[in-house]
């Protein structure tokens, strides 16, 4: 024997008349670039001129050693990380950071991967001319870049 089904369990129910709401947009969250500078004065340890630097350029990132953001007095790279050597360094003092702790320098990365490498090159060239001395150029340069005062990329070569 087959069981009859209530009617209101075989009547079709009616197809809703509502539009159906349109997919989200998704959207991709902006990158952060915001100026970290805290307002302490707390003492912070001072780099070494081996040390690596991690850099944002213009969003593009960049890493070097500190020595080749100083090996030329005279470019506006020096005065802006020679702080990074100072013996009592605080927050303050330091270079602008990005939202991820990168030194942030709001400059063309093409022009600055070029500048990059010619100071990477004169690096080179300094150690080469230490050997060919026969002095420590490590010990000496960050002494050196310490204790004077600028002289100059020109300088330095007419020097020699």
């Amino acid at each position: 024997m087959q069981m009859r089904r209530p009617a209101s369990v075989l009547r079709r129910k009616k197809k809703s008349t509502t539009v159906p709401a349109e997919p989200a947009v998704r959207q991709e969250p902006e990158p952060e670039f915001r100026m970290v500078r805290p307002a302490t004065s707390t003492k912070m340890a001072t780099f070494k001129m081996d040390d690596i630097v991690k850099l944002n350029v213009g969003g593009q990132r960049f890493d070097t050693r500190l020595r080749t953001l100083l090996a030329d007095r005279s470019n506006e790279l020096f005065t802006h990380f020679v702080v990074l050597l100072e013996g009592d360094l605080t927050e303050a003092k330091m270079p602008s950071r990005d939202g991820e702790g990168n030194f942030f320098l709001d400059r063309d990365p093409e022009h600055f991967r070029t500048l990059l490498n010619n100071l990477r090159f004169y690096v080179q060239l300094q150690a080469k001319q230490k050997v060919a001395n026969g002095t420590n150029g490590a010990v000496e340069a960050e002494e050196d870049i310490r204790s004077t005062k600028s002289v100059g990329f020109i300088g330095r070569l007419l020097k020699n």
